[in-house]
Parts: structure tokens; C-alpha cells; sequence
């Protein structure tokens, strides 16, 4: 009876601690999730930011093309059109 008794009690402490196991692993699951939807949005914040620097450069661009530069130290002109 006595080896019975211990038995029980070896499988009681070993389904405690794959309890406790299961918990923390549930824990890091969670954890790691949060992580994953802040970089999703850290993705699409920096997205839009190379969209909009995209944009601005494209605007930048077609100003500087209006210019025109004949020689160095001369005050720039706006081009014909």
C-alpha cells in the first residue's frame, strides 16, 4: 500500500509541475504575441513614412528641377517653361 501511496504522490508532484511549466509557457506565448502586434504596427508606421518621404522627395525633386544652374557661384534661375 505504502509503494501505491508514493507513487500517487510522485505523479501529483510531477502533474504540478507540468502545470507550472504550462503556465510559464503560456505566459512567453502571450509575451510574444504582444511583441509581434507592436512590430506589425511598427511596420506600418514605418511604411507610411517611406511613403510619405517618397512623396516628399518626388516634390522636392520636380522644385529643384525648375532651376538652373549655368555656373558655379552664379544665383540660381528658374528654368523656362
Amino acid at each position: 500500500m505504502q509503494k501505491v501511496a508514493n507513487l500517487v504522490d510522485e505523479m501529483a508532484s510531477a502533474t504540478t509541475e507540468q502545470s507550472s511549466g504550462i503556465e510559464e509557457i503560456n505566459r512567453a506565448m502571450t509575451q510574444l504575441e504582444e511583441v509581434t502586434q507592436q512590430n506589425a504596427a511598427l511596420v506600418e508606421e514605418v511604411a507610411a513614412a517611406s511613403r510619405s518621404l517618397d512623396e516628399q522627395a518626388e516634390e522636392m525633386a520636380e522644385m529643384i528641377g525648375k532651376y538652373q544652374v549655368h555656373d558655379v557661384g552664379t544665383t540660381p534661375r528658374l528654368a523656362s517653361s
